[in-house]
């Protein structure tokens, strides 16, 4: 068994991080992978202060390490990531949840949060991270998430039953090919949106490991599935319904004449908490 402080683990697993990541992150993701490896958040790490790298530990640690060298996203080499304060199965093969998707979820929230046993469709569920979150914060939805991804379906399914819900269903259906006769009191969507050409802007750990299914689109046609979603929500969308996009922050006045094209009042254009406009409202 080998034993040290808390601080010198971190300062350990920094330094074997350095070349992968800058130091603030490097040092982030050393305290996440102490909470994982000793089942502690980071306030009560501090107070014990000494840890015990017991031969198991030891083993999952340096696992923990290679694969992070080799570029894995660290939500990746644990299996988890925490999203609008629950901890979410995430598995390679299904986009990791970033914080413009919280404020999404939080906007979506605070509109509805004293109407009861809305119908909501969720386009490109992924983990299912959004319909699960509203399935558990909204007065008695009913929730259906829609995927192509296999492997989506299957993380989301195993999110359903980590929470217990019984108030949301998953299906395998392709947006452009979508069938139902449910009207939808709301329907959100946080669709490939990323241009090929900005590829070059993006972390390679993300080029490298995120499913490019669930960020890319089309240089020519970028808003393609947003189309498909809104020409869905024409049929499927009750009047008066609302709809929800997280965008690309270059495409919004494209998305918002879109919208409006196509028969939908838009409504809203919201900026994210870096001030960039990532999210939009509109409806029919």
């Amino acid at each position: 068994m080998e034993a040290m402080t808390y601080s010198e683990f971190i300062r350990k697993t920094s330094n074997e991080l350095t070349n992968i990541y800058c130091e603030s992150e490097a040092n982030s993701i050393s305290k996440m992978l102490a909470q994982d490896l000793f089942k502690a958040d980071n306030t009560s790490l501090i107070i014990q202060n000494s840890i015990i790298l017991d031969p198991d530990i030891k083993e999952k640690y340096w696992n923990y390490i290679s694969l992070l060298k080799r570029g894995v996203p660290v939500q990746y080499v644990l299996g988890y990531s925490f999203f609008y304060g629950y901890r979410f199965n995430i598995e390679n093969g299904v986009l990791i949840p970033r914080q413009e998707t919280e404020e999404l979820v939080d906007w979506i929230i605070k509109d509805h949060k004293k109407e009861e046993s809305l119908s909501i469709l969720e386009v490109g569920t992924g983990s299912g991270i959004i319909a699960i979150i509203l399935a558990m914060e909204l007065l008695k939805p009913k929730i259906m998430g829609i995927d192509i991804s296999e492997k989506a379906i299957e993380v989301t399914n195993s999110n359903i039953q980590k929470f217990k819900l019984k108030n949301i269903s998953v299906e395998k259906q392709d947006l452009f090919d979508f069938k139902s006769n449910i009207m939808f009191d709301i329907i959100v969507s946080n669709p490939p949106y990323v241009r090929e050409f900005e590829k070059r802007l993006m972390e390679s750990l993300v080029l490298e490991h995120e499913p490019h299914q669930a960020l890319f689109v089309n240089d020519d046609n970028p808003l393609v599935y947003y189309e498909a979603i809104l020409k869905l929500a024409q049929i499927n969308l009750c009047s008066g319904g609302v709809g929800y996009f997280e965008i690309n922050e270059s495409l919004g006045n494209e998305l918002e004449s879109m919208i409006t094209n196509l028969g939908f009042k838009m409504d809203a254009l919201r900026r994210d908490i870096n001030n960039k406009p990532r999210m939009i409202r509109f409806y029919k």
